[in-house]
């Protein structure tokens, strides 16, 4: 399942020759204003797909096989697409919470107060109180990254939450997966490969309980049909009704989600 703060489709065009292996990293002038982003080839894709991701800027998706077909014109022509949702993304970064002392961070669709207490030599650890919605942390500043730290909570914290509603869900959709690999990745929140592995973000632990339960039926109804036909979207809709709701709530905070603990370009 993409998790997209941006997305512009375009026809494939003429494929012109180009030497290979594609230059991961370009640059480009659009309306006055330099732009630099990165090509990367997909096996699954069958057009070329624009994505613009919070931390990665500008994406360029190309199908795999083949040529690298003349990208500027293309470019050009999304231009005000591209700027746009640059511009946006930048906003949403910039809006981010900081990990000073007091600030309030994301957790499960609430806000918790997040304490810092810098102690000399301590082991790092994380105390998450639920009745005060607070977010204690305890570490040694000289020893260890407070971003790092945070990270790797949430990590834990998520493998731990996703893991009991995976359980759940399948036994309520009657599957069953092979293993579960929480990731950072910056284009999905989930997937469910054909041998039955599930991979989750651990950033949807930020989101409400509810978006998160869409994403674990949403990858556990690909165990019944590993496709987005019509006979999958009735399988989710059937054990999660408001899939719709939750599934533009994702298209609208997703940047965000995706922004939180994560440095700007």
């Amino acid at each position: 399942m993409k998790a997209l703060s941006g997305m512009a489709l375009l026809p494939t065009a003429p494929v012109q020759p180009m030497p290979d292996p594609t230059p991961p990293m370009r640059t480009i002038t659009l309306q006055g204003r330099v732009v630099t982003y990165r090509v990367r080839r997909s096996p699954r894709a069958t057009r070329i797909t624009l994505r613009v991701l919070p931390g990665a800027g500008l994406e360029v998706v190309v199908p795999g096989r083949g040529r690298l077909p003349a990208l500027a014109d293309l470019l050009r022509e999304r231009a005000g697409w591209i700027l746009g949702a640059l511009d946006r993304v930048a906003v949403t970064a910039a809006a981010a919470p900081s990990l000073a002392d007091g600030a309030l961070i994301p957790y499960q669709g609430d806000d918790y107060r997040l304490l810092v207490h810098a102690v000399p030599g301590a082991r790092p650890t994380v105390a998450r109180d639920a009745a005060s919605r607070t977010l204690i942390v305890r570490h040694d500043p000289a020893a260890h990254d407070l971003t790092a730290v945070l990270e790797g909570w949430y990590r834990a914290d998520a493998r731990a939450v996703l893991t009991a509603r995976a359980v759940a869900c399948a036994a309520d959709l009657g599957v069953g997966y092979t293993r579960l690999t929480i990731r950072d990745t910056r284009s999905r929140w989930g997937s469910c490969s054909a041998a039955g592995g599930l991979n989750f973000s651990w950033r949807l632990l930020l989101a409400p309980p509810a978006i998160l339960e869409y994403v674990v039926i949403h990858e556990l109804a690909h165990r019944r049909e590993l496709n987005h036909s019509t006979r999958f979207w009735a399988i989710v809709a059937t054990h999660c009704p408001t899939f719709r709701q939750d599934r533009a709530w994702l298209r609208a905070h997703g940047g965000s989600l995706l922004a939180f603990l994560r440095p700007p370009d």
